[in-house]
């Protein structure tokens, strides 16, 4: 196994993901979302709300040959805690942890989606990541 071979893929598309899949607001306040929305939709609209962006993270990951899963749960943004999604993925012997939505961007005040890449959710030390991220349960 490669494990630096691995690493770079895993940012390679954690890169990918975060630079062109845009946050859906309208999806996320309508409630318009659904589980069968899936990767090859997300990947076909270029936008999804953070289970659409886990989707496709984990199914391109998978592709490449890299173990991962959907992680559930809470996230602290605007104020409040609300339900969330993001990956985890196994290389190097170890779970690492990785959240491509809020690595995309950022969601103001007033509603709207600001693109802004950030690789501050890649890799994450597990007590900065534990700040604003509570793990439930694990999906697909």
């Amino acid at each position: 196994k490669n494990v630096v071979g691995d690493m770079q893929r895993l940012l390679a598309i954690h890169d990918w993901v975060a630079n062109n899949i845009s946050y859906d607001v309208a999806k996320y306040k309508t409630g318009s979302y659904h589980p069968e929305d899936g990767a090859l939709r997300t990947l076909q609209l270029r936008q999804g709300v953070c289970q659409d962006y886990t989707f496709l993270t984990v199914a391109l990951l998978r592709a490449a040959g890299i173990q991962a899963r959907m992680a559930l749960g809470r996230a602290y943004s605007h104020g409040a805690w609300g339900t969330h999604a993001w990956t985890e993925a196994y290389v190097a012997g170890r779970w690492v942890v990785l959240d491509t939505t809020w690595d995309a961007g950022y969601v103001t005040d007033t509603g709207q989606f600001v693109k802004q890449f950030s690789s501050r959710y890649f890799d994450p030390a597990a007590k900065d990541f534990a700040r604003d991220h509570i793990l439930d349960y694990y999906g697909y």
